[in-house]
Formats: C-alpha cells, structure tokens, sequence
C-alpha cells in the first residue's frame, strides 16, 4: 500500500493526488453544508450582505478551494502557468459579477422605493454592464502581455471621431443620465413642457415618450427637456384653485352679502376640499364678480378635476335656492326720448 501510494504518477506521488482531492472534497462539503444552514430559510426579501454570501462569496471560497487544492501537486512550468492564468480570469470574472450585482442592487433599491417606477424600467445597467466587462478585459489582456496602451490610444481617437461625428446622440445621452439620477420626473408622473401635457411613459436613452390626455404619444429628445421648463404635477402636494363667478348688478345688496357665505358652505360641504377665502372681488362690463380662493389636497388631476365639479354644482345649488341670478354677457340700450318725440 505504501508502495502504491509512493508511486510516482505524471510527476506527482498518489499520495498528493489523495491529499489533494480529499482536502478540495472535504472543504466543498463543509462549505456546501455552512450554505445549506445558512440559507436553509427562504427569504424573498435577502439583503445586500446576504445574497452577496450566497450568489458570490462562497463561489469565491469554491475557487479558492479548489486553487488551493492544486498546490499540493507539482507540475510544469507551461502547466503552472496556465493553471495561473485560468485563475486569474476566473477570479476577474467573479469580481465583476460581484460589482454589476452591487450595482443592480442599489439601483434597484434606490428606484424601488418609488412606486412609480422601477430600476427595470430605466436602461442603465447596460452601460455598467459594459463598462465593467470592458475594464475586466483590459485587465486581462494586460496581465496576458498585451499592449493594451497601444488599444487604449487607438479606442482614444476613434471616440473623438465618433464623438464629433454623434454630438447630438452624445448630448441626449448625457441628459438621459441627468434625468435618471437627478429625477425631475419619473415614470408615471403628469408633467407639462411647454404646451404640451402627458404622462411619462418611457425615459429612453435618446429621447423620452409621453402619453397625452388624448391618447397621442409625444416624443422628446432628453436635450429639449433638460434644457426646458417642466411642470410636474404628481409631485404636488396640493393644487391652489381660483373660483370666480359672476352674478347680476340687479341683484340685491343683502343678497350679495350673502354670496361669500355661501360659497365658504359649498367649499366646506365638499369633501376633499380646504377653504381659504371668498369675496367681493370686482365689477366686471356685464356682472359683479365673487373671487373665492381654495385647495384641493394631491396632485391627482382626476381628483381635482372631480371635487371641483362638486363644488361647482353645489354653488349654483345655493345660489340658485336663494334666488340669485348669475351674469352673462349682455347689452342694454336705453333710449332716450326727445320733446318733439323722436327717439
């Protein structure tokens, strides 16, 4: 038995193949039974540090096993040092997963909290995707004895004729990322620009596409609405509104007294609605004008919309019940008749 385990095999006793295998067995088992015990639980909602410890430190610890397992055994040069290559691009490989999966996660976690809209819906892990990849095989490349400086200057002038030749895409993309992370709107929201009113649908990365209250998509370049005044609606906290209505010069005075008082009741009366005023506002060519004053809590424009019918209907209830007349544009001509007669 000691003889066959003296053996020499491909350079190697038996007995170091033995030790190798038995100690990359034995520490794959302990790390696959710490994993079992760790994650026995099904947790849907894992944190950071806990699905980092499942989907990349113990493949880490894997390989390291493994890694560590081959040094028990001797080989040739050539063999070491593609033993040494394939490890460095494993590892490459394991550290850039690592940091796209960071990344997603905080994204994800930052744009999850709004429920408007979602990480998923914001094309921005491609770029880091690519970035990452891109830097990983520079750095392979470079530890496999290429002149990556070389590459580097080459990719240099060509991206200043692409840049120069795509100014306009490069400008868009620019504000793609001024949108997304400064976030003067997000998916869902109510916004105006300019005349135009719509709710976001999409932020691309060159343009950004509404759906207007008519059905029509409109589609704008991220240039134009960076560089434009938004209004966004979903972010208000409550909308101010300006009532005015216009009743009769021949209506009484104690009945125009009475006109503040009843529009403050049809405000009140009105749920969803906050009182601020009411009064005597003006005189206007064919009517005295009331001028009330109050909020609608949210930026819900079909809420808005819905109180402020209520309490349009309400108002000409009351006033209708106290016999006031409301004013429309009329002309009178009064006609003056003269001692001869003629008028």
């Amino acid at each position: 038995m000691t003889e066959f385990l003296n053996r020499n095999c491909f350079g190697n006793p038996v007995l170091a193949y033995f030790s190798a295998l038995s100690f990359v067995v034995v520490l794959s088992m302990l790390l696959a039974v710490s994993s079992r015990i760790i994650f026995r639980k099904k947790d849907e909602n894992r944190g950071f540090l806990s699905e980092t410890l499942k989907k990349h430190f113990f493949p880490v610890l894997y390989f390291l096993v493994l890694y560590a397992g081959l040094r028990f055994l001797s080989f040739p040069e050539t063999v070491c040092r593609v033993i040494d290559k394939t490890s460095l691009v494993a590892a490459i490989i394991l550290v850039v997963r690592f940091l796209i999966f960071a990344v997603s996660y905080f994204l994800k976690r930052s744009y999850d909290g709004d429920t408007k809209t979602g990480a998923a819906k914001i094309p921005l892990m491609p770029f880091v995707k690519v970035a990452l990849w891109s830097a990983g095989l520079l750095f392979v490349l470079d530890n496999f004895g290429f002149d990556i400086n070389t590459l580097l200057a080459g990719l240099g002038i060509g991206g200043v004729a692409v840049a120069l030749a795509a100014q306009a895409v490069l400008r868009d993309l620019f504000n793609y990322f001024v949108i997304v992370t400064d976030r003067p709107f997000v998916i869902g929201d109510f916004i105006t620009v300019g005349d135009f009113k719509g709710i976001v649908e999409r932020i691309g990365i060159k343009s950004t596409r509404l759906t207007s209250i008519s059905g029509e998509k409109l589609i704008f370049s991220n240039t134009f609405l960076a560089e434009s005044v938004i209004k966004n609606y979903s972010e208000m906290e409550r909308r101010r509104v300006v009532f005015n209505i216009q009743v009769k010069y021949e209506t009484q005075l104690a009945k125009l007294k009475e006109i503040p008082d009843l529009i403050k009741k049809a405000i009140e009366d009105t749920e969803g609605s906050i009182y601020d005023r009411s009064h005597f506002g003006s005189f206007s060519d064919w009517g005295l004008v009331f001028e009330a004053i109050y909020f609608i809590e949210g930026g819900d424009y079909l809420k808005y919309m819905d109180v402020k019918q209520r309490i349009n209907s309400k108002t000409f209830e009351l006033l209708s019940e106290s016999g006031i007349e409301f004013a429309y544009p009329t002309q009178t001509i009064h006609l003056e008749k003269h001692e001869n007669g003629e008028s």
